[in-house]
């Protein structure tokens, strides 16, 4: 009778728990990304992956120069060092390979140094730095890439407006690799509040010179509501960087002086770099709560992927969406981009945007639209498209979309959900510069309007 009673009470917790998001919530694996509670973002966890701390050549106990004599020289910090955020602590230049084991302890200042060949491991501890012409960790390597570099397990604090907290970039360029052999991990930032005439901020900074492919995973930031201009994972001129199972919680700025919102939880950009062999990135498994913000942003970059990630509270209005590919200064350079199996929870923004000339490209299909705690009275469109030209006459066309197999909730009803825009006709529909047309192929992706071109095709 017991077991019975046990059991009626369990099938009726696990029917209110449903209905509750907290509660929900609770039973989520830990872990970082979509269907985890996001406890594994950040700076937790087991720096040594089970393989136990390794055995130190050198202690550290004060700020200093380092010269590893050998490669995989293992140094050891011993108690909290440095006094000083805005000069840097620990330095090195163009030496062999090292561990640089923080072992739990605080640096202030930063850690910064050229390195040549790759080898580099970084992690286990916080640094405080104040610098806006630098990061907290900041790293130049002069070499091609044939080891890892590996920054993990770190909290980062950096003060300076417009400041980063991992800079990270290849000096020459070399015969591009596939291996990602830069690590990102388990890594998480504070950013003080901003505004855009300080210039942009950065959790990570990556600058590869279309050589380096980088892995950047388990990182979260959450920074300041006036936050302006913050930039979350930055991958600039890289190919075939991965970008996953990240949490970032973008701001809501109470102030911008354009009137734009302006902060990006990962951007892919290859702007200015035709030619280099950039792109091919992908971001996927990611969490982003976006706000008044685009929380991926790609332009000038070919065959970025952005898969299976869940953004929520979209609130970016016209001119800029959740997802915004495009954009570029020029627009004869290339954008395009795949974007499949993501939730996008529209608030009142919207959530894909494509934008400039038929140069710019976006595949999006079979994803889901959410609404903003369940009301989709308000909710701006799914995928819409923005014809832009600098100069006349316009001999380009708009950008071309394709979407298909859009998963909408239930009280959608008959709401517009996808806008192909084009020169004057219905003024709902009119942007971009006159004469230029959008054109839009789509399938079971809601309701298509616009004074754009638009094309039924279903397999």
């Amino acid at each position: 009778m017991k077991i019975k009673l046990y059991l009626v009470l369990v099938l009726v917790w696990l029917a209110v728990c449903f209905e509750d998001v907290s509660c929900a919530l609770s039973r989520q694996a830990g872990g970082c990304g979509p269907g985890t509670d996001n406890s594994g973002c950040g700076n937790v966890g087991d720096p040594y992956q089970g393989q136990g701390q390794p055995p130190a050549n050198a202690t550290i106990s004060r700020c200093g120069a380092l010269s590893p004599p050998s490669p995989g020289y293992v140094y050891r910090v011993t108690a909290n060092i440095g006094t000083d955020a805005t000069h840097a602590c620990l330095t090195w230049s163009y030496t062999r390979p090292f561990v640089l084991d923080l072992n739990g302890h605080t640096v202030t200042g930063m850690i910064s140094g050229r390195m040549n060949p790759y080898g580099l491991t970084i992690m286990n501890g916080t640094v405080n730095c104040n610098s806006s012409s630098t990061g907290c960790i900041d790293v130049t390597q002069g070499s091609a890439p044939t080891a890892y570099d590996k920054i993990h397990h770190l909290t980062l604090n950096q003060a300076a407006l417009g400041g980063r907290c991992i800079n990270f970039n290849q000096e020459n360029i070399y015969t591009p690799v596939s291996t990602r052999y830069l690590q990102i991990y388990n890594v998480q930032g504070t950013l003080p509040n901003a505004d855009e005439g300080n210039g942009r901020a950065y959790l990570i900074w990556v600058g590869g010179v279309a050589t380096i492919a980088a892995d950047v995973w388990n990182s979260t930031v959450s920074p300041g509501g006036n936050l302006d201009q913050f930039q979350g994972i930055v991958m600039a001129v890289t190919v075939g960087s991965y970008v996953h199972n990240n949490y970032i919680v973008l701001p809501h700025p109470t102030y911008s002086t354009s009137g734009d919102p302006t902060d990006r939880g990962i951007l892919f950009d290859c702007e200015g770099k035709v030619g280099s062999g950039c792109g091919s990135n992908t971001a996927a498994y990611n969490v982003i709560v976006a706000d008044n913000n685009r929380a991926i942003r790609v332009r000038g970059e070919i065959g970025d992927v952005i898969h299976d990630n869940v953004i929520l509270n979209c609130r970016a209005g016209y001119g800029t969406g959740c997802i915004m590919v495009g954009g570029t200064d020029v627009y004869t350079e290339a954008t395009a981009a795949e974007i499949y199996s993501n939730t996008i929870e529209l608030n009142d923004g919207e959530g894909i945007f494509l934008e400039a000339s038929s140069y710019h490209t976006a595949n999006v299909h079979d994803n889901t639209v959410t609404c903003y705690l369940g009301n989709c009275s308000n909710a701006g469109w799914f995928a819409y498209t923005l014809s832009e030209e600098p100069g006349y006459p316009d001999p380009i066309a708009g950008p071309i979309l394709t979407v298909k197999n859009t998963t909408f909730p239930s009280n959608w009803g008959g709401r517009n959900a996808v806008m192909s825009c084009g020169p004057p006709g219905n003024s709902a529909y009119t942007c971009g510069i006159p004469g230029n047309a959008a054109s839009v192929t789509y399938c079971n992706a809601g309701r298509v309007v616009g004074n754009g071109a638009m094309t039924q095709s279903c397999p």
